[in-house]
């Protein structure tokens, strides 16, 4: 099967993360949702195909199979799934059951924001070593790396006024940056000071957000705000 789709999910933070055993190893996947023009559709990642996923942007996957789980047909990645990043896709549907059951409108009115330096391959927290060192090693993989090439995981707790209420989601590096930072230009959160990127957080105004709801976590949000009448 070859599909091209936009990923409306995150591999950083939507749905649900879990495991599975098998043999003498343990293999993670992922569940996230993906649309083009003529809808929506659950997709799993496994393993190597994690972390080829991003929030917002679109890809071309070949080599995957169409399972189907009480009643509800999903797509599965395997070993010989191959994904290419391609030009956005602009005319996906945002009006299926996946969709609409995930998306809320609202503002951010407070934030508790952490910030820390993760390994490239394992993605754990890099605690308790000099990050002035030109190389790291990860205590947990063990893989040495280039102080350059440390990613900076950002975790936000934000308090969402939505519907007049105030509710806590969790939201992850690249479920911030396409949306409610979108006014800083071409900046890194690994180059923003904490206040200014908490400014950027609380002056974002309102936003369309697709959230998993039952987790609290923000998943994707759009740039655009909502129309005034």
């Amino acid at each position: 099967m070859s599909q091209t789709w936009s990923s409306s999910g995150s591999q950083s933070s939507a749905s649900a993360t879990s495991s599975q055993e098998e043999g003498n190893s343990t293999l993670t996947n992922f569940d996230t949702i993906v649309a083009d023009e003529t809808g929506s559709i659950k997709l799993v990642l496994w393993e190597n195909t994690i972390e080829k996923i991003e929030t917002g942007k679109s890809y071309h996957i070949e080599s995957c199979k169409i399972c189907v789980f009480d009643d509800c047909k999903y797509v599965n990645t395997n070993e010989d799934t191959k994904i290419t990043e391609i030009e956005e896709i602009t005319n996906f549907m945002l009006d299926t059951p996946d969709l609409q059951d995930n998306l809320i409108t609202g503002e951010c009115v407070g934030v508790d924001m952490k910030k820390s330096s993760s390994c490239i391959f394992c993605n754990k927290t890099l605690e308790g070593l000099d990050l002035t060192a030109k190389i790291i090693k990860c205590p947990n993989c063990k893989i040495t790396m280039l102080k350059s090439s440390i990613k900076t995981k950002l975790v936000c707790q934000l308090l969402m006024q939505v519907d007049n209420q105030i509710q806590v989601y969790t939201a992850f590096n690249d479920a911030i940056m396409p949306s409610f930072c979108c006014n800083i230009g071409d900046k890194k959160i690994e180059d923003m000071e904490d206040e200014e990127l908490t400014l950027a957080l609380l002056n974002a105004g309102s936003q369309t957000i697709l959230a998993d709801n039952p987790a609290k976590t923000i998943c994707h949000s759009s740039c655009q705000r909502p129309s005034q009448t």
